[in-house]
């Protein structure tokens, strides 16, 4: 969890920084004057600012740092799991496959292969009923909740037939 928070945290510390220095580009172009021995309506903003600048810049640099130590260190004890490669296939499948054959059976084909790949020990007969209910639930909130037209190339060619 600390990996994800480090990520996130450099990520916020990054947009902080770019937006600081945003502002203090305007506040630096801003003409503002002051009575001499008096600040002007710009010099506490500035000061501000390049506090959160230094202090970003800082969290940048140590997450950094922190991130190259953690990524060497996965590096060298684990690989990707190669269901993660699969399913990453098997998505770009799916999306192909609707050009084709069509949403319906795309999905039904789509969450069995899935499934076994998660779990190879799911039963065939389950898993069958559990996508066609999947796909038949997908049908009705696509096409009668939000009225989206969805191709459906195979069951159009087996209508024609």
């Amino acid at each position: 969890m600390e990996k994800d928070q480090k990520f996130y945290e450099m990520v916020v510390s990054v947009g902080v920084a770019v937006f600081s220095c945003f502002l203090l580009y305007t506040a630096f172009a801003t003409k503002a004057s002051a009575p001499p021995g008096m600040m002007s309506a710009m010099d506490f903003p500035k000061a501000l600012l390049f506090g959160i600048l230094v202090l970003s810049l800082y969290l940048v640099v140590r997450n950094l740092s922190y991130w190259k130590r953690e990524t060497t260190a996965d590096r060298e004890g684990s690989r990707t799991d190669p269901r993660v490669w699969i399913t990453a296939g098997l998505i770009i499948a799916y999306a192909l496959a609707w050009k084709y054959i069509g949403f319906s059976p795309a999905s039904f084909a789509y969450i069995i292969i899935q499934a076994k790949v998660l779990n190879q020990n799911l039963k065939s007969r389950n898993l069958f009923f559990v996508s066609l209910l999947s796909t038949a639930t997908l049908l009705v909130i696509f096409k009668v909740v939000f009225k989206v037209s969805l191709s459906e190339n195979l069951l159009e060619m087996l209508e024609i037939l």
